[in-house]
């Protein structure tokens, strides 16, 4: 019993720590951030597993450097602008950006017509707002069109373009492009 607690509670910790970074750096700053916190934790997780459990002897200076750098990587992953303040810029961008994407969601309509359609946004300085999906006819496009610019002015602050990726189901046509483009008689 005692083996498998030797084992089992570190790997436990390890998983923890890493599993909660990722959800950390995933929320501040998207996926790819989330995946660096998360081999982060894990390096200074393992390292304090190996110190405290796998180490036969104790050593004094061997546990304050490993506690040294492992206070140093959970206090850049807890507050990543203490150490790097352009980061500040990147998690200001991911906030706006599912700001904006929740908002531009929300502004689907009920109506079972609007089903099979997704609102994604990307960007970074200016969010580039992908329609994607399918529509029954050109008469559902422009109702979304109209919702997007006009019950929402406030969001088109920080909007580009729409890109449309919508195939109207009626005619059969594909609308594929800037929204510049396909509808050039503006907003």
């Amino acid at each position: 019993m005692n083996r498998w607690l030797r084992v089992l509670l570190p790997s436990a910790f390890v998983a923890h720590s890493t599993g909660l970074a990722f959800l950390w750096g995933d929320f501040l700053m998207g996926e790819s951030m989330g995946w660096w916190f998360a081999v982060q934790a894990a390096c200074g997780a393992g390292l304090v597993v190996w110190c405290l459990v796998i180490a036969k002897r104790a050593s004094l200076w061997r546990d304050a450097a490993v506690a040294a750098l492992t206070l140093r990587i959970v206090v850049g992953l807890v507050f990543p602008t203490l150490f790097q303040p352009t980061c500040q810029k990147l998690i200001d961008q991911r906030a706006t950006q599912r700001l904006l994407s929740s908002q531009l969601n929300a502004i689907l309509p009920s109506d079972p017509a609007f089903d099979d359609v997704s609102i994604s946004v990307s960007g970074s300085d200016v969010f580039t707002p992908t329609i994607r999906g399918s529509l029954p006819c050109r008469a559902d496009v422009d109702c979304l069109r109209r919702q997007i610019y006009a019950k929402h002015s406030a969001i088109c602050l920080y909007m580009g373009a729409c890109q449309w990726d919508v195939r109207i189901q009626q005619s059969d046509q594909k609308l594929s492009g800037c929204d510049n483009d396909l509808f050039p008689e503006g907003r």
